[in-house]
């Protein structure tokens, strides 16, 4: 919810986004036009929570974007946006979340 709220906010303000609230799961062309949303981007906001860095441990679509966006942009395009206080001590991130951006500038959003 909050992250779509922040899509629309940077939208009106005229930002030239791509958002992804998982409806495309399987549809091929929208993970084509996916791809190409990211290699045409500045920036990456990465919303951080508990499960996000969960599902960067396994095969799924979250995994892929990361590393996608990591491989192509690398970490330095990528904005963490924290919203969870939980996941402020990047001291206590796991894995890709960790070894990718465990040591950037954060962004507090947390509400919790």
């Amino acid at each position: 919810q909050i992250v779509s709220e922040i899509n629309k906010e940077l939208k009106d303000k005229g930002f030239d986004t791509w958002f992804n609230d998982n409806r495309t799961e399987g549809n091929m062309r929208e993970a084509w036009k996916q791809w190409r949303s990211i290699d045409k981007s500045h920036k990456v906001i990465i919303f951080i929570t508990r499960l996000y860095m969960a599902r960067l441990r396994s095969y799924n679509k979250c995994a892929a974007e990361f590393r996608y966006v990591r491989t192509r942009k690398g970490s330095g395009s990528m904005i963490p946006v924290v919203l969870e206080r939980s996941m402020l001590d990047q001291s206590q991130w796991e894995g890709t979340l960790r070894t990718a951006l465990g040591r950037s500038q954060i962004i507090d959003m947390s509400s919790e």
